[in-house]
Parts: structure tokens; sequence; C-alpha cells
């Protein structure tokens, strides 16, 4: 079995998430969501995207094997998402803007958007986990990659 090395690079939390989750309300003051997750192949195959499911979860207690979910994002898309060797796509959660992300960071070669009702909302000491498919998630096989918000 060849490993995977689609990797969690970064994970930026939306500094309006406490408000947005207790009012219901997405849009606060006409911003959109600002949280966003980086993902990186860091190995020799290309890897799709598509199909992928990120998780945050809470852990169960210290030293404890098990976690809580608490949301949970499928990756869609009409077509697959390639990733080279190498390749680093940032993935925004929440909703599509009217006009196009400008992207100032170099090393970023594509963006994503999920789709409205997929927000992570990661809290700090929460952790974001990478799974092959939703499948995967609820067997217990092992995860892709996981980031720690600290």
């Amino acid at each position: 079995m060849t490993a995977v090395a689609l990797d969690i690079a970064d994970v930026h939390r939306d500094r309006q998430m406490q408000q947005r989750m207790r009012t219901g309300k997405y849009r606060i003051t006409h911003e959109l969501n600002e949280e966003w997750i980086d993902l990186q192949n860091n190995g020799p195959y290309v890897l799709n995207l598509q199909g992928r499911l990120l998780v945050c979860v809470r852990r169960l207690g210290n030293g404890a094997n098990g976690y809580n979910v608490l949301r949970q994002a499928l990756i869609r898309s009409n077509a697959t998402i390639p990733m080279q060797p190498g390749d680093k796509v940032r993935i925004y959660t929440g909703e599509q803007p009217a006009e196009r992300t400008r992207q100032t960071d170099p090393r970023i070669r594509r963006v994503l958007w999920l789709v409205q009702t997929n927000y992570l909302w990661v809290p700090e000491g929460h952790e974001v986990h990478l799974y092959f498919s939703e499948a995967d998630m609820r067997q217990g096989k092992g995860l892709l990659s996981r980031f720690i918000l600290r």
C-alpha cells in the first residue's frame, strides 16, 4: 500500500466565529467567513481532493483515543481536483464571494470554496482531521492528516 502524503499545512481561524455561531448569521457586517485550511501534497504522486473529508473534532479527555466530531465538510466538485507533488491548495469554508478571491501567497496554487453549509469553525485547542472518505471516518480507519489549532 502506498502512503499518501496529503498534509494539513495551516488553519486560519475566522475572527468572528463565535459571534456567527451564536447568532446563526453567517454574514456579519457584510464580511464573509475568513476561515481557511491549506492542504499540501508532500508526496511523489498526483492526488485527487475530490471526495476527501475535513472534520473538526474535540479530543475526549486527557490521553483518550476517542474524538467527538463537531462539524464535517466534504470536498465536492463536478470534476477531479488534482494536486501535483508539492502543490498547496487553500480551501475556504463558507460562502463563495461574488468577486474572485485574490491570492497573495505565491505558494498557493489553487483556491477552493466549500458549499455554504460547510463551516468547520475550529476553536482553539481542537483538531482538524482529513480523511480519505466519510466511510473511512465512520469505520475508524486511519486519517490522512491532523492539525491541532493552538
